[in-house]
């Protein structure tokens, strides 16, 4: 099993109560999940206090689930595929032109 800090960073990033810490959770079949937790200010003034807290609060449950992945089968080595040429093009000009109600002046005559 391999466990590396994917996320950590102050949460919400507007008005922060705590840290969000996620983890990269790798299991020896291959097999990999994601997983976070929000530990607050009032648990954790540092980083390092941080990822203790979060590591004390999902510990158990990673490898719990890391146990339960290892019963399946080996997975088969990924597929070189090369990162798609859409990745970080602008497609806003793609988007639907909005409708607009068509306003028609007419003259009323009341005569």
């Amino acid at each position: 099993m391999n466990i590396t800090v994917s996320r950590l960073e102050q949460y919400p990033s507007l008005e922060p109560t705590g840290y969000a810490v996620g983890f990269n959770c790798s299991c020896v079949n291959g097999r990999s999940f994601y997983v976070d937790t929000v530990v607050s200010f009032d648990n954790a003034e540092t980083d390092e206090e941080a990822l203790a807290a979060a590591l004390e609060v999902l510990g158990e449950s990673i490898q719990s689930r890391c146990d339960d992945l290892s019963k399946l089968p080996q997975l088969p080595d990924p597929v070189d595929r090369p990162a798609s040429e859409l990745l970080g093009n602008d497609v806003t000009s793609q988007l639907p032109e909005p409708e607009v109600d068509e306003v028609v002046d007419e003259i009323v005559d009341e005569d």
